[in-house]
């Protein structure tokens, strides 16, 4: 219920303020401060709720804030940003999909995200992998990309150990041990 509180404090202001003129579409819908208070207040609820449900619709008074022909001023969404924390990167390991490609994932010291217990990432194609820089032993900052996909966002270079190497493409496949030939 706290949410729902903040919900009609925040419709108080608006209606008390009017529309602010701000660079950001939220505060301008919310007037000034409405949206700031709505999300930070709200933000802590997020955490612990579904997946989801990890956004707001906010919803105002129709006659304050007036109408368009192709949306609606007085509606908008807003999803919270996905949780990340740093974590360590074990190895990359390299996988063969349905179609024969090879791909790189990384295998990391078991890190909570939102509600779940994260030890694997994608790094989808060789491309990624080299142009984040991944390397063994990096710390890396990880997110649930969409609440849903684990991804390396990325590499804090601060903590790279001195003598890493980067990882490098297999000369053979891994399942069949095959020559790979590049894309």
């Amino acid at each position: 219920m706290v949410g729902m509180q903040l919900y009609r404090e925040t419709a108080a202001l608006v209606a008390a303020d009017g529309p602010a003129q701000f660079a950001d579409y939220l505060a301008a819908m919310l007037g000034a401060g409405g949206a700031a208070s709505f999300i930070t207040g709200t933000a802590v609820i997020q955490r612990d709720a579904p997946p989801d449900r990890r956004g707001r619709v906010m919803s105002l008074n129709q006659a304050l804030l007036g109408t368009t022909s192709k949306s609606p001023r007085w509606v908008i969404a807003y999803k919270y940003p996905a949780e990340r924390k740093t974590t360590k990167l074990v190895d990359v390991e390299f996988q063969v999909g349905k179609t024969g490609k090879i791909t790189p994932r990384a295998i990391m010291e078991p890190v909570l995200l939102a509600g779940t217990t994260v030890r694997h990432a994608s790094l989808h194609n060789f491309g990624l992998l080299h142009e984040r820089d991944v390397r063994p032993l990096d710390r890396v900052l990880v997110e649930r990309a969409g609440d849903v996909i684990p991804e390396v966002v990325r590499v804090d270079l601060e903590a790279r150990p001195e003598n890493s190497v980067p990882f490098a493409a297999p000369s053979q496949c891994p399942e069949c041990r095959e020559p790979v030939h590049g894309e």
